[in-house]
């Protein structure tokens, strides 16, 4: 009678844990895949972001920015001042707006980069080129 009775709180026992086990798996899985899913949206969050200074650098140059944007591989859409690069889902917009001043020029750009319809930053700069001496 002992042996049953041992036996049966054994099984319980192991019941008990492999229920535990389930319970703690059913948690944790879909926290893991909300933790991976953060991850790879912090990866891509740091690689735009990354890519969006490095333009913005470019442009602070003092360079024409209509050339800079060309060698980065943007184009020019068809509003005015707007130029576009895509990279899969993933697109960056820039836009341009210039005002000629007395001794010189101010560039004012904006880039915006979007995830399908997202956007997931937006990045200001401003440039004053002053003219060239010899009055160009």
């Amino acid at each position: 009678m002992k042996k049953r009775s041992a036996s049966r709180a054994l099984l319980l026992e192991l019941l008990i844990v492999i229920g535990f086990f389930l319970i703690s798996v059913s948690v944790l899985v879909p926290l893991l895949a909300r933790a991976r899913q953060r991850d790879e949206r912090a990866d891509l969050l740091v690689s735009v972001l990354t890519e969006a200074q490095n333009t913005v650098e470019l442009l602070s140059s003092g360079r024409d920015p209509a050339e800079v944007l060309a060698e980065l591989g943007f184009e020019k859409a068809e509003e005015p001042d707007l130029w576009i690069r895509a990279e899969g889902e993933t697109s960056f917009q820039v836009s341009l707006s210039r005002e000629t001043r007395p001794g010189g020029e101010f560039v004012r750009t904006s880039l915006e980069v979007f995830q399908g319809e997202e956007s997931l930053l937006l990045l200001p700069c401003s440039v004053y080129r002053p003219e060239k001496e010899g009055g160009s």
